[in-house]
């Protein structure tokens, strides 16, 4: 998928929870770029273009997706990357999993009294926020 097109729009990744980006070697496939993308934090610089599956292992632990590195910058605490995907599929199912990341941040810092269980804080945040989520690509 190397491509020096990157996605139009990015779903910013919820910093307090974790993300696993691996490093895969695949070959590019060329297909062109999504225009919804991924941005993250992460501890370990990537080379754009570079390969990778993400996974959330508390969120999702049987989930995995494949992106590709669009871009890198380096900040005070790490770097920041900006993931773009070429298949609908691996951007619907990042789609999916940012969803659980974003309830699940969501109900860590909005601690609900009318739902105090987690599936009373995601119908809450799907009630809320669930209409305005990113789906470019989809």
């Amino acid at each position: 998928m190397t491509s020096n097109r990157n996605p139009v729009h990015y779903m910013q990744h919820p910093t307090n929870i974790a993300l696993v980006l691996t490093p895969i070697d695949t070959s590019a496939t060329g297909n062109p770029t999504l225009p919804l993308g991924l941005i993250c934090n992460t501890d370990t610089p990537y080379a754009s273009g570079e390969q990778i599956e993400i996974s959330a292992p508390k969120q999702a632990p049987e989930m995995s997706i494949r992106g590709e590195i669009a871009w890198c910058r380096s900040t005070g605490a790490g770097h920041q990357v900006g993931v773009a995907f070429n298949k609908s599929d691996e951007l619907y199912k990042i789609r999916m999993l940012e969803q659980l990341c974003h309830i699940e941040e969501y109900r860590r810092t909005h601690p609900s009294r009318n739902h105090p269980e987690k599936q009373g804080a995601a119908l809450e945040w799907i009630e809320k926020f669930a209409a305005h989520f990113p789906t470019d690509g989809l």
